[in-house]
């Protein structure tokens, strides 16, 4: 009758200062997987040589600045949020807003004219 062989267990032990370059590894690959990550988003949003898709290349928006000044008068509390996006074939900047009496607000704005659109309770 033949044995098998005991499966031997492997153990290593690591230093503290191998402990410490398996830290630093992890930490630069994570570094590199953001990196790369955030060049593929910019490429996607802007395109491979740098520049604006065409749509938003001829229009010029509102400021921030103006919006929530704009959003702020309208409806005085602590902004929470500003979105900018497309619906309908038209730029809209969404405000959220947590009013004086703890409602959050959307307040909605034409991205180009700065139009009031229309608000409603969250």
């Amino acid at each position: 009758m033949q044995r098998t062989p005991k499966t031997q267990m492997m153990t290593t032990t690591i230093r503290k200062g191998d402990a410490r370059n398996v830290s630093l590894r992890n930490r630069t690959v994570r570094s590199r997987m953001i990196l790369k990550l955030a060049f593929a988003l910019s490429v996607a949003i802007t395109g491979v040589d740098g520049s604006l898709p065409a749509q938003t290349q001829e229009k010029s928006f509102v400021s921030l600045d103006r919006v929530i000044a704009e959003a702020k008068r309208r409806r005085p509390g602590r902004l929470l949020e500003v979105e900018l996006e497309r619906t309908g074939g038209q730029d809209i900047y969404e405000v959220e807003i947590l009013g004086d009496n703890r409602v959050v607000y959307k307040l909605r704005f034409n991205a180009v004219t700065l139009e009031f659109l229309g608000e409603k309770e969250e």
